[in-house]
């Protein structure tokens, strides 16, 4: 029967341990359940026991990852759920992980689009189309990333999105002389998912504080 060779709590993480079952290193099992099944050091173990240490173990580091990866950011639920199975964790691990955080309150579609809306308007402005296109990406359900975009452009229009874009990047904009320079903001703006009457008004209102001698202005 297997056997415990060595059970060594962990240097910098006091709550787990090492296990090394016939010398052989095993998992790293929590210290709740190091407890809960009186292990220890020369102790023999059972193969369904042996089952359930290593069930337990992957419980607790995907747990772990999911802590990880949501306290450096929010995260959707789709999101989180992919990253957890490249991780290597398979998906009757993920699913009550996902449950238990959507309870407690660690992962919410809701406030992962509203974070992630609002750090794009404040460090890349991108039109509404491109936005929720995003958000469907990262698996937030279009209702919702519906109502989280009518709720942050209804504070800022798309119009006033797209004009601070043309301002921010105004040197970047006329660094080439004699071009079309109309076409060229549009295109800069569409490309960006503003939509067709956000884009006409920010380029005539960021065409008035051009110099026309230096550009082309077609139709």
């Amino acid at each position: 029967m297997p056997y415990i060779t060595s059970l060594k709590r962990v240097k910098y993480h006091r709550d787990r341990f090492n296990l090394f079952v016939d010398k052989k290193f095993l998992c790293t099992v929590p210290d709740y359940l190091v407890e809960k099944l009186k292990l220890k050091e020369g102790v023999d173990v059972p193969d369904d026991i042996l089952e359930e240490i290593q069930a337990e173990s992957d419980k607790f580091r995907a747990s772990e990852s999911a802590y990880r990866l949501l306290s450096m950011r929010p995260h959707s639920a789709v999101e989180l759920r992919f990253k957890l199975r490249k991780r290597g964790f398979a998906d009757e691990i993920i699913e009550p992980i996902i449950k238990k955080f959507k309870k407690e309150g660690y992962l919410n579609d809701r406030n992962f689009a509203e974070v992630y809306v609002k750090s794009r308007l404040s460090s890349k402005p991108r039109g509404r189309r491109m936005l929720l296109s995003e958000l469907l990406q990262k698996g937030v359900r279009r209702e919702l990333a519906n109502e989280v975009l009518d709720s942050a452009l209804g504070v800022t229009s798309e119009e006033e999105l797209a004009l601070k874009l043309l301002q921010k990047n105004r040197n970047r904009l006329l660094k080439e002389k004699s071009v079309d320079l109309k076409l060229k903001i549009r295109n800069y703006l569409g490309y960006r998912g503003f939509g067709y009457e956000a884009i006409r008004q920010a380029a005539d209102e960021f065409l008035k504080t051009i110099d026309s001698e230096d550009y082309k202005f077609d139709e």
